[in-house]
């Protein structure tokens, strides 16, 4: 029996919280429901597929909220140093100053902080 890579990807992104006996259980229920040699991604429990697509989304969420904040960091370090000129901080971040307006009030970012 041979596990296509569709599927694999699928069990190695999804946590096992049941540990050793889930993975053996979901293999072999795949092994059951495959007409042939290859255990593709359609025989493995829905609760797998899910959770391992649940696990992509947070990692990308995660590398999105990381890349949010660099983002507000470096906007944040160049208006304190324009002394909060938007004009002068979005020229320096070759940003149009609507494109920097509209980050700062999604950053929440304020002259205070």
């Amino acid at each position: 029996m041979e596990i296509s890579p569709e599927a694999m990807k699928l069990l190695a992104g999804y946590s096992w919280p049941g540990n050793v006996r889930e993975l053996e259980n979901a293999i072999e229920r795949a092994d059951t429901l495959s007409e042939t040699e290859l255990i593709s991604a359609k025989e493995l429990p829905e609760n797998v597929k899910e959770g391992a697509l649940a696990s992509r989304e947070e990692e990308r969420l995660t590398f999105k909220a990381k890349t949010d904040e660099y983002e507000k960091g470096l906007i944040l370090e160049k208006l304190r140093s324009t002394g909060w000129n938007i004009s002068e901080a979005a020229k320096q971040l070759k940003l149009t100053r609507q494109d920097l307006q509209y980050k700062i009030k999604k950053y929440g970012l304020k002259k205070s902080t």
